[in-house]
Order: structure tokens, then sequence, then C-alpha cells
């Protein structure tokens, strides 16, 4: 991988990236993991530790590690998100959303039309996250309106 390639993926990932490198690769993040603790999950990279361990050594410099290649992608992919990692790490990283940039950096290089607004939503998920709990009382309050109710379910 060329060195403006690496910095294009990190500066795609953004200041995000610094999580990977607090990785103590403890694995306690594994058997919390419904996709490490699969028949397929027999390499090491395949697991959530192993794609953490990915990311850091991207980020740290280390290894010959390709961003955006399809087997790194298939490895990000396994991560749905279901955020069972978040508590069992003991250093709190949060894994699910370290994956969803890197797949936001990884669809951003390969295509912009490839990028959706599903897609940078949940790259930015903590922003959002921070906006509904500082809006909820309105938002409850406006949930609670027929016609609210109604235009939301027939736009979604």
């Amino acid at each position: 991988m060329s060195p403006a390639d690496r910095k294009q993926f990190l500066s795609d990932l953004g200041p995000i990236r610094s999580q990977a490198a607090r990785c103590i690769r403890c694995g306690f993040c594994n058997p919390a993991c419904p996709t490490s603790n699969v028949m397929s999950a027999f390499k090491d990279s395949r697991t959530s530790r192993g794609r953490l361990i990915l990311l850091q050594s991207l980020v740290e410099d280390s290894g010959a590690i390709e961003p955006y290649s399809s087997n790194f992608k298939d490895l990000i992919d396994l991560c749905y998100a279901c955020r069972r990692c978040v508590p069992a790490c003991p250093a709190g990283i949060p894994i699910p959303d370290l994956m969803a940039h890197a797949r936001y950096a990884y669809l951003k290089h390969k295509t912009e039309t490839a990028l959706t607004l599903g897609h940078w939503i949940y790259a930015n998920y903590g922003l959002f996250d921070r906006f509904g709990s500082a809006t909820a009382p309105v938002s409850n309050w406006m949930l609670r309106r027929g016609i609210v109710r109604r235009l939301m379910e027939w736009t979604t």
C-alpha cells in the first residue's frame, strides 16, 4: 500500500482511530461476539479481537495491511454492530464504531456513489446519539401526536 493510500484511509477513519491503539489484546471481546463464536472464525483475524488488531496494525503502521482490499472489507463486514463487545472490553473501546468508520473509509475510497446517507449516519453514530438524547423530550412529545406519527410511518 502506498503511503498516500494509508494516509487517506487514516484520515477517513477520523479521530476514532486513536481508540484502536488502546486495545490491550486481552480477547475479552471474543466470547461476547457472535461472529467470533462460529466455526468459520478459525482464523484469528475473523474474531472481534483479530479485526481490532488489524486496525491497530494499520494505525501503528506495523505489518502489510491493505485497507482497500476486498479481504480487509470482508473482515470488517463481519461486525454487525450488536455492541455486545463494548461492555466486555476492559478498555471500553467502541469496536463497532471503529468497524463502521473503517467500512466508511473503504467505501469512500472505492466510490463516492457506494456511500449512502445510512453509511454516513452509522459512521457518525455518536453525534446522532447525543443529538437524540438532547432532543428526546421534544421528539417524544411529537411522536404522541397522531399526525406526526402517521407522517413518520409513511416516510420510513
